[in-house]
């Protein structure tokens, strides 16, 4: 059973908001202007944080050896355009957080949002690689 949550508007310049909320406050937001949409999750701000420990993982590494792939989803005709992406299970030990598992049907998905965490750090570790090579 899947249900839809529609939020309409007759104006392009109205702003609609979700906002989801768990027992601890407010965890996330959904939110549309004009022609785009937003979507936040977790506070960034250091009041909603503690226990703090830097990340020293090497993350550039584990973007090394991924295999992007082309593909139909089962749903579609053979002769649809192929869609471009990964396969979860090859990436959940890499980025478990970017590939969380549905516990009602047992299947992947995949979170852009959590990708994003590795994404920066990758970058991070690449400034510091190309700023070593340029100081040499």
């Amino acid at each position: 059973d899947r249900r839809s949550l529609n939020v309409c508007s007759s104006s392009t310049a109205t702003q609609n908001q979700i906002l989801l909320r768990n027992p601890n406050g407010r965890v996330g937001t959904i939110q549309t202007h004009g022609s785009s949409t937003s979507y936040n999750t977790t506070f960034s701000d250091i009041a909603s944080k503690k226990n703090f420990e830097n990340w020293t993982e090497d993350v550039l590494s584990l973007f090394k050896n991924i295999n992007p792939q082309k593909f139909n989803f089962k749903v579609e005709d053979d002769s649809a355009s192929k869609s471009k992406g990964f396969i979860a299970q090859d990436m959940i030990d890499k980025f478990p957080e970017a590939y969380p598992k549905d516990p009602s049907n047992g299947k992947y998905s995949f979170s852009p949002m959590n990708m994003v965490v590795y994404l920066m750090k990758a970058i991070q570790e690449l400034e510091a690689k190309v700023a070593t090579l340029e100081a040499s």
